[in-house]
C-alpha cells in the first residue's frame, strides 16, 4: 500500500488548520513574530504565527546541588527579583538549560535523569524550560510556538547576566526535537551563546528550511547534534538527517536504533497496534518514538560513563559499514557531553547497542594485507575476537560469556564476508542456540541476531540464512493497523497535558 494513506492521516490528524501567510503578532517583552518568509516558504508551506506567552506557559525549573530533586525546585522568571534571591542559583557556575519537544514535558523521568547526571557531574545550574501548553497538538501550532519559548528564554538569559554576571558565552542548552531548534533561536538571538546540542532535532516544517528557521552551526559558538530517527516523514521519521551542526553525530547511520523494531512503515504501524492492544497508550506512544528518543538516552550516558563513544568521519554510513573509515587521523571524536572537548568536524559515525548502557568498546586494525578485530563490549556478553588476511583464512576465537574459549580456523572469500565466517563458527560451537553476535568489519560494528537465522529440531539443521516473518501484508491487517494508528493519535489529543 501506498505512504500516501497514513502520511495523510498523520497530517490531517495533527494538523487542524494551515496558517495565512504574511501575519505578525507582538508580545509584551518578547518583541514581534511574523509568519513571512523565511518562516512560510515550499519547505514550510504551514505557517502559524505563536501564540502568547500566557498560552504556552512556559516556565523555568532551577535544580543546583543544593536543591537537586522535584521537591526542592525553585522557580526563574524574568524581572522576578525575589524569585532570584530566594534561589540556589549562583552567577559564578555554568549553567545547563534542558527544553523539550512535542506532546512532552519539563516533569518527565528523562528529564530528571538527565539533571541528576549533569548535577553529578560538576557544581553547575540546570535550568528546566517547560512549555508543555505550547507543546501540545495541533504540531503546526508547537512548531509556532518554540520563537515564543525561545524569546522568553533570551530574556531570562539577559536578565541573569544583568542581576548575577552570568556570562552566556559559558552557557549550554540541550533541546530535544522542537527544543533543538528553539535552542537554535535563543542563540541566534544572544548572538554569542557558549553551546547547543540538538538532540535529534525535529524534522517536520524544519528540514531543508532557511537557517534562521531551524538550528544552524551559526547560533552557538559550537553545535552538536545526535540524529536518531533521521527516516524520511514518509516512514514516519520524526528527526532531521539533514546535518545542521558543527559536529553531526550518526549512532547507527542516525536512522532506525537497535532495539526499536520495525523500519519500513507498515511494520511501524504493526509495532504501534501490538502497543495498543498488549501494553496501552503508552506502549504504543514508546514504541512510535524509540529511535526519536534514544538520542536523549545517549547524551545522558555519555555525561559520567567511563565508555566514549567514539565516532569515525566518513562520507557516508555505507562506507563506514564497509570498513573504510577506520583511521582517524586526529580527526574522530566523542559523541555525547564530552563532545566540546575532542574536536572533530562535519559527518561522524559511530555504532552503539540496543540496551542501557548503549555504549561499545573496541579496538580495530587494519593494514593492506589484515584486518582484525578485538572486540570487548561489557561483561556477560558474547565476545568475538578475528583476523581476516589477504589469504582469505579466518581466523577466529570466540568467547561465549567470558569463559569458553574456541578457535577455528575457516575460510572464507574476502574480508567483507567476516560476519558469514563468524556465524560458520558458531554453527559450530553452538549449534541450535539463540546467540546475538556483535563482530567488526574493518572498524564498524554489524549488529547481527542469528535468533532468526537457526531452524531446529531434534537433529541439528544449523546456518538457513532465514530472516525474520515479517508483519502479514494482508489488507485486512493494513487496515487493522491504520485504524490502530488513528486510535493512536486520538488518544494522543484526548490526553492533552
Amino acid at each position: 500500500m501506498s505512504t500516501v494513506l497514513p502520511l495523510y492521516l498523520l497530517v490531517s490528524l495533527l494538523t487542524f488548520y494551515p496558517g495565512s501567510e504574511g501575519l505578525e503578532v507582538c508580545y509584551k517583552g518578547l518583541g514581534c513574530f511574523s509568519n513571512a518568509a523565511p518562516f512560510f516558504s515550499a519547505q514550510r508551506p504551514l505557517s502559524l504565527l505563536p501564540q502568547s506567552p500566557a498560552n504556552v506557559g512556559t516556565t523555568f525549573g532551577l535544580f543546583t546541588r543544593e536543591n537537586p530533586t522535584t521537591r526542592e525546585r525553585k522557580t526563574l522568571l524574568a524581572e522576578r527579583d525575589d524569585l532570584l534571591e530566594h534561589s540556589t542559583f549562583n552567577g559564578g557556575s555554568k549553567t545547563k538549560f534542558i527544553i523539550h519537544g512535542f506532546q512532552n514535558n519539563g516533569h518527565r523521568p528523562w528529564v530528571y535523569n538527565l539533571t541528576d547526571e549533569l548535577l553529578l557531574e560538576g557544581d553547575y545550574n540546570v535550568i528546566v524550560v517547560d512549555w508543555k501548553d505550547g507543546a501540545s497538538l495541533p504540531y503546526t501550532q508547537a512548531a509556532a510556538n518554540t520563537r515564543v519559548v525561545a524569546a522568553e528564554t533570551e530574556r531570562l538569559i539577559r536578565y541573569l547576566n544583568n542581576r548575577t554576571r552570568a556570562d552566556w558565552t559559558e552557557m549550554h542548552i540541550i533541546g530535544h526535537s522542537l527544543g533543538a531548534h528553539t535552542a537554535g533561536y535563543v542563540g541566534h538571538g544572544l548572538g554569542s551563546l557558549g553551546r547547543i546540542t540538538g538532540l535529534d532535532p525535529a524534522e517536520p516544517l524544519f528540514e531543508h528550511t532557511d537557517p534562521l528557521v531551524r538550528i544552524d552551526p551559526a547560533d552557538a559558538a559550537f553545535v552538536d547534534i545526535i540524529h536518531t530517527d533521521g527516516s524520511s516523514i514518509l516512514t514516519l521519521g520524526l528527526g532531521l538527517d539533514q546535518p545542521v551542526g558543527d559536529v553531526d553525530f550518526y549512532p547507527e547511520g542516525g536512522a532506525r536504533q537497535p532495539g526499536c523494531g520495525a523500519e519500513s512503515i507498515i511494520s511501524k504501524i504493526g509495532v504501534i497496534a501490538e502497543g495498543l492492544v498488549t501494553d496501552g497508550f503508552q506502549a504504543a506512544k514508546n514504541a512510535f518514538s524509540c529511535s526519536h528518543t534514544r538520542a536523549i538516552e545517549l547524551f545522558t550516558e555519555s555525561i559520567n560513563s567511563p565508555c566514549q563513544f567514539t565516532a569515525y568521519p566518513c562520507s557516508s554510513w555505507d562506507d563506514y559499514e564497509a570498513g573504510d573509515c577506520s583511521d582517524c587521523d586526529g580527526s574522530c571524536s566523542v559523541m555525547g557531553f564530552h563532545a566540546d572537548k575532542h574536536g572533530g568536524a562535519g559527518l561522524l559515525y559511530l555504532n552503539t547497542d540496543d540496551k542501557d548502557p548503549f555504549c561499545l568498546t573496541d579496538v580495530a586494525l587494519r593494514n593492506r594485507s589484515r584486518y582484525c578485530v578485538q572486540s570487548l563490549t561489557r561483561q556477560n556478553q558474547t565476545v568475538i575476537e578475528g583476523c581476516v588476511s589477504a589469504m582469505d583464512t579466518v581466523y577466529v576465537n570466540y568467547t561465549n560469556n567470558m569463559k569458553d574459549n574456541v578457535a577455528e580456523e575457516i575460510f572464507c572469500n574476502e574480508y567483507e564476508q567476516f560476519l558469514k565466517c563468524v556465524t560458520a563458527v558458531l554453527d559450530t560451537v553452538q549449534p541450535c542456540k539463540d546467540t546475538s553476535v556483535k563482530t567488526v568489519i574493518g572498524s564498524a560494528y554489524t549488529n547481527y541476531s542469528l535468533t532468526a537465522n537457526y531452524e531446529c529440531d531434534d537433529r541439528h539443521k544449523g546456518y538457513r540464512g532465514g530472516q525474520p516473518s515479517s508483519l502479514t501484508q494482508t489488507w485486512l491487517s493494513l487496515w487493522v493497523n491504520m485504524a490502530a494508528v488513528a486510535l493512536y493519535f486520538f488518544l494522543v489529543m484526548r490526553q492533552g497535558h
